[in-house]
């Protein structure tokens, strides 16, 4: 883990430090200039190994995909831009290809801008900045931004619908998924969200998991109408890529389990008459994304943890909130201490003994990457 941990500790330091350097009762109310320093050092920080990656997962396809791209004219003739094929990710690849052959800067953008939305969304949301982006790295969020792209980008645009649904702007919600749909399909999931802007552990709550219940119990004939329905709807979803006899991870299961649980069993105390109503929303998310690991562990492994990622940052948000909820402004420190370790725990688990990050990764140096700006 010689590269994640010091992604992990610089991270960490950075939030922190752009904790401490802002001005007023409100994240947002005044922006000091070492407060906007120690934020923009953390994206750097977080872009760079996005950025710099040659290898790990879906690079090399992202690679070969980006070398083998038609033009922007020869994509718009080509008959290759309908709704469900990912056409906003097709075209960004098309434009930056004409623009340079290095695909460097072709993964360079797209994250500073995700890594950009993320943190902002953190800061906004989370409790403890400094606690949010450990979950962010920890939880594996940050790690699937190496290992994917087209998804990362419309993640990091749904991030923009959030504050939209909160403030009841319904239109211009919708508008935001369908251009992150454009971007990646399974985008299309964040319109249910405003079905879950009520309070947690109420009906819908209980409705939701009913349904998956059913789903899990019914697996192949649910699932399989589904398939069924999409590829009517002109998006082919091959079956072995949910028919796998893949699981998700119990453990994994059991972590994103945590907050969601933590909610059901401190609703006394954290939902009363004063609380922030945009937690009703974020706890939403950690639910919902429980619910598609939940599915993971019958079959379709893969899809169904890329499915609950998209709601992940309702979890990385809310734990924070529900800790200065229930506990004194003494003991909450040690709280998120401990809460650290824990994440931590997993996080190593995850990357050095469930799968060697190490082993799969390889980046060019930030020398060399200027080196190759420079190349005419």
């Amino acid at each position: 883990m010689k590269t994640l941990i010091p992604i992990l500790l610089f991270g960490m330091f950075f939030a922190y430090l752009t904790e401490k350097s802002t001005v007023g009762k409100y994240k947002y109310d005044k922006q000091t200039r070492q407060n906007k320093l120690f934020f923009a050092a953390l994206i750097l920080l977080l872009a760079l190994p996005i950025g710099l990656r040659r290898m790990y997962n879906d690079t090399g396809a992202y690679i070969n995909g980006f070398n083998a791209s038609l033009t922007v004219l020869e994509l718009f003739s080509s008959g290759e831009l309908f709704i469900l094929s990912n056409p906003a990710f097709k075209l960004y690849t098309a434009l930056i290809h004409d623009l340079t052959g290095n695909y460097h800067i072709y993964f360079m953008i797209p994250a500073v801008f995700t890594q950009y939305m993320f943190m902002s969304t953190i800061r906004r949301y989370s409790k403890s900045f400094t606690l949010g982006v450990g979950l962010y790295i920890c939880l594996g969020t940050y790690v699937f931004s190496i290992a994917a792209m087209k998804q990362v980008i419309a993640m990091s645009i749904l991030m923009m619908a959030i504050p939209k649904l909160l403030d009841k702007k319904y239109v211009q919600f919708y508008l935001i998924v369908f251009v992150a749909f454009l971007f990646h399909t399974y985008a299309i999931a964040f319109a249910v969200l405003p079905l879950f802007t009520v309070k947690p552990w109420k009906f819908r709550t209980f409705a939701l998991l009913a349904v998956v219940v059913i789903a899990m119990y019914n697996f192949e004939s649910v699932i399989g109408s589904f398939l069924d329905f999409a590829n009517e709807q002109g998006k082919s979803v091959a079956e072995y890529e949910v028919f796998d006899d893949a699981q998700v991870n119990v453990f994994r299961v059991a972590v994103y389990a945590v907050v969601p649980a933590l909610s059901l069993l401190m609703r006394p105390y954290i939902f009363g008459d004063d609380y922030d109503r945009c937690y009703d929303l974020l706890i939403h998310m950690s639910i919902i994304s429980l619910a598609f690991m939940l599915m993971g562990l019958v079959e379709g492994a893969n899809m169904f943890a890329r499915m609950a990622t998209y709601f992940e940052m309702g979890m990385i948000c809310s734990l924070s909130w529900m800790i200065d909820r229930v506990f004194t402004e003494r003991s909450k420190h040690i709280v998120n201490v401990f809460a650290s370790i824990c994440f931590f725990l997993y996080f190593v688990y995850a990357y050095q003994f469930a799968l060697v990050f190490d082993d799969h990764y390889r980046a060019v140096t930030i020398f060399e990457f200027i080196k190759s700006l420079l190349v005419v």
